[in-house]
């Protein structure tokens, strides 16, 4: 099952590194992103971490403070497949990955919290 769940993440990566790497070669210079829940917000930060130049600032609501939220809560699989790579959780956290993503601009407004 895992493979499934790192398919389905790389599709969605590689669709938003697509759109923004197209808008790029159209003549602006970086993207902005703005995403609401938790699956967009990591989608978003790990894109902007694989290629940190195509993006100018990621701004994310109902995001996470860290990828713990997902075993805490607990989220079942089926409501959000593409957070189980369980080899992210292993190395990188929302933290890191918005280091990774520098230079853009990363900003969080109204990041859920443990119920």
């Amino acid at each position: 099952m895992w493979w499934a769940t790192a398919r389905l993440a790389w599709r969605q990566l590689s669709s938003l590194e697509s759109l923004a790497g197209l808008r790029s070669v159209q003549g602006a210079a970086k993207v902005r992103i703005e995403t609401e829940g938790i699956r967009t917000q990591v989608i978003a930060l790990v894109a902007a971490a694989l290629e940190p130049d195509l993006f100018s600032e990621i701004v994310t609501r109902q995001g996470l403070h860290s990828l713990s939220y997902v075993f805490d809560l607990p989220i079942e699989f089926e409501q959000a497949p593409e957070l189980f790579c369980l080899d992210l959780y292993k190395e990188f956290d929302v933290d890191s990955l918005e280091a990774l993503a520098a230079p853009a601009q990363v900003q969080r407004i109204h990041d859920r919290e443990l119920p």
